[in-house]
Parts: C-alpha cells; sequence; structure tokens
C-alpha cells in the first residue's frame, strides 16, 4: 500500500500544479462528453454528434452559458443530471471535490495535495485546507438550496413536484455558479420576464455566486463582532480584495441597470410593454446575468445598438475566476490600470505598487492582471466580431 504515495507525489511533482488543474477540467469534459453522447442521455429520435456533446460539456464546465441547442429539447433526465454535475465540479473544482472526499475519509493530505489545492483555490497559504474546504462546501449547498426552496414556490405548482423540484436544483445551480443554462424553456428565462421571485431568485444566485470565497469569509469574520454595529467599522475590517469586489459589483450592477433602463425604456420588443418597477426589474437582471452567467429575460436580438456593445464590454468585465475563490478580472484589472497610471508619471513601473484603500496587492495579482488583460483583448475581438454577425447595421 505504500507504493502508491510516491507514485502520487511523483506525478505531481511531474506535472505540477497548475497542469494537474488544468488535467482534472480536461479528465472531466471527456468524461461528461463521453455521457451525454451515449443514446440513453438524449431524448428519443434525437441524436447529437459527439462534437456538439464536447461543446456542451465544455460549456457546462467552464461555465459559459454556451449551447447549440435548448437542453429541455436535446437531453432527458439523465443527460440533464449530467450537466448539473459538470456545472457543480465547473464551479468548485475536480481537485477540491477529490481532496474534500479524501478528507472526510480521514485521510491527510501531503504537501503536493496542499499546494495544488493552494493554487486552485487561490488560498494564501496552506494552512487548515481541510477546514476550508468543508466551509466552502458548506456555504455552496446552502446557498443553492435556499435558491432551490424559492424557485421551488414558482416550480412545483406550475411543474408539478418532481419536475418542480428537478427544474429548481437544476436552476439553482447554475445560477449560483454562473453557468447559464436552464432546462425549463427554449427561451431561457424570457416566460418570467415579470415574474419577481425567479427576477431576484436568480439575481441573489448569481451575485452570491460570484463574490467568491473569499468576500463570504470575510464578510463572515467581520460581522460577529460583538461591539455596536457600525458599517464604517465593518468596511474597514474588511480586506482590500473585499472592498474591491463590493464596490466594483455594485458600480457595475447599478451603471449598467440604469445604462440598459434608459435606452430600453421605450423599447416595444424588451421594456416597453412592462410597468415602470418591471423595467427596473428586468434591466437589474440584464446587468446582473451580462457580467458572468449567461440568462436572459428579454430578447437580445432586438436590443437597440447602444445595448448591444455595451453587453459585449461588460462580458469584457466578468469574473475571472470560474473557481469562486480565485481573483475577479473586475480586481486585476483595476489593479494593473492603478499600476499603468502610477507607471507613466514615475517613468519607472518596477517602482511602483497598486496602493489602494492604504494597502498594497501582491506582485502575483499584478501579474495575473496583465496575463488576464491580454486574454480579455482576444475574447472582446471574439465578441465583437459575433455581435457584429448577428445583429443588423441598422440597429447599431
Amino acid at each position: 500500500m505504500n507504493f502508491k504515495l510516491p507514485i502520487r507525489d511523483k506525478l505531481l511533482r511531474f506535472l505540477g500544479p497548475t497542469r494537474m488543474i488544468a488535467l482534472s477540467f480536461v479528465l472531466v469534459i471527456l468524461v461528461g462528453s463521453f455521457l451525454l453522447w451515449l443514446p440513453f442521455s438524449q431524448n428519443p429520435g434525437m441524436r447529437a454528434s459527439y462534437l456538439d456533446s464536447l461543446f456542451v460539456a465544455t460549456s457546462a464546465t467552464c461555465v459559459t452559458g454556451l449551447m447549440p441547442f435548448a437542453v429541455i429539447d436535446q437531453y432527458n433526465l439523465i443527460g440533464q443530471t449530467v450537466i448539473i454535475f459538470l456545472m457543480q465540479i465547473g464551479g468548485l473544482g475536480l481537485m477540491s471535490l477529490l481532496a474534500l472526499f479524501l478528507t472526510l475519509m480521514r485521510r491527510k493530505l501531503n504537501f503536493s495535495e496542499k499546494k495544488m489545492l493552494q493554487d486552485s483555490l487561490n488560498k494564501n497559504d496552506a494552512d487548515n485546507i481541510p477546514n476550508f474546504l468543508k466551509s466552502i462546501f458548506r456555504y455552496t449547498f446552502i446557498f443553492e438550496a435556499i435558491g432551490m426552496v424559492l424557485l421551488a414556490l414558482r416550480f412545483i405548482p406550475e411543474y408539478g413536484l418532481t419536475q418542480g423540484l428537478y427544474n429548481s436544483v437544476f436552476l439553482s445551480v447554475s445560477a449560483f455558479c454562473n453557468a447559464g443554462l436552464d432546462n425549463i424553456t427554449r427561451s431561457s428565462l424570457m416566460a418570467y420576464a415579470t415574474d419577481p421571485l425567479i427576477n431576484f431568485t436568480v439575481c441573489g444566485l448569481i451575485i452570491t455566486g460570484g463574490l467568491g470565497f473569499a468576500v463570504w469569509f470575510d464578510l463572515r469574520r467581520v460581522l460577529p463582532e460583538k461591539k455596536k454595529f457600525s458599517w464604517k467599522r465593518l468596511w474597514t475590517r474588511l480586506s482590500l480584495h473585499s472592498r474591491l469586489v463590493l464596490v466594483i459589483t455594485g458600480a457595475l450592477l447599478g451603471s449598467g441597470t440604469l445604462l440598459i433602463l434608459l435606452v430600453e425604456f421605450t423599447n416595444p420588443d424588451t421594456l416597453g410593454w412592462m410597468s415602470f418597477p418591471q423595467k427596473v426589474m428586468a434591466a437589474f437582471f440584464q446587468s446582473t446575468t451580462l457580467r458572468t452567467a449567461g440568462f436572459s429575460t428579454i430578447d437580445f436580438s432586438m436590443l437597440r445598438g447602444f445595448p448591444v456593445h455595451h453587453a459585449v464590454l461588460y462580458d469584457y468585465r466578468r469574473f475571472a475566476g470560474r473557481h469562486r475563490g480565485r481573483y475577479q478580472n473586475d480586481d486585476v484589472l483595476d489593479a494593473v490600470r492603478a499600476d499603468r497610471v502610477r507607471d507613466s508619471r514615475r517613468r519607472q513601473y518596477d517602482a511602483v505598487q497598486a496602493d489602494a484603500a492604504r494597502r498594497h496587492l501582491p506582485q502575483g495579482v499584478r501579474r495575473h492582471a496583465d496575463l488576464c488583460l491580454c486574454v480579455d483583448h482576444r475574447d472582446l475581438s471574439a465578441d465583437a466580431q459575433r455581435s457584429g454577425n448577428r445583429f443588423p447595421a441598422d440597429r447599431v
């Protein structure tokens, strides 16, 4: 039995934590695509090619929200369950799931495994990894269970007990993991455009999942204080990362809601036919989902030209880490912009440090910012090209 430990250590040492994490996602995608391609996962009379199945598995695991066809049309209960597991694994990470299983089996993690999990979860140190993992899974399933119960209040009367509960689980997991997939209709959530329960529950799950583990635990750390509650004290005790995430999230949600509301207010194909409270709610939903999910309650092909480009830019600022614990594009892009401004003023980039709220961002975060900036410029070009192909020129 002792020969297994050296082999595992050699594998981790040979590949390294980053390659192991990447390979774990490749493995999940390949297994998921094979299961989705099998006939017992698809509806009678439907036969998706393996390439389509690979696309669906990749989209669900990487939680992008893209699909070549409607989930409800193509996949039966088995196929939809496979997609649920793919979304959940994509949101939490296969390495985290395996580590939690080993922890529950009371097997200690060796140093290489702790290092890999530290990189996967973007944790500052490798201390207390098992308890950290348990907290992540505990909060994840609590949030998803709350979302499922709220969604079930609407879906059970409409679809019956069994199907209603299943649809609630599917949508809750998809929203919390920011996957943007649903098994309800062929047109996302457009049938529930004026339903406050569906809109605010899905928005709450998207925002909560997008904030990240670090923000959850930071809020948990500062909220239970026995001293007299004060928003100022709460704010000053939060870490720089949490403050950046909360401020930029609020700013993007607010500005996006206002912009969509103003431009689409009189458009009869989107918000024009709704009452004013419903317009605000629909605009807030689109602003929330544009940044990191993939749902919609209005027809995006009927948007006027300016919101189309606005949607591309907000997608450009989407959250980078699909693992809930990673730094976000919003954080790192603002950090690198601060660095560049200081660099232009002082003419010495090496001497510049991104400083906010009298604290310093680690050098590794700034390097991650440069990488995200390069990758997202490529994604922005692709998104702009797709938008240009989809929307007629007279709408721009």
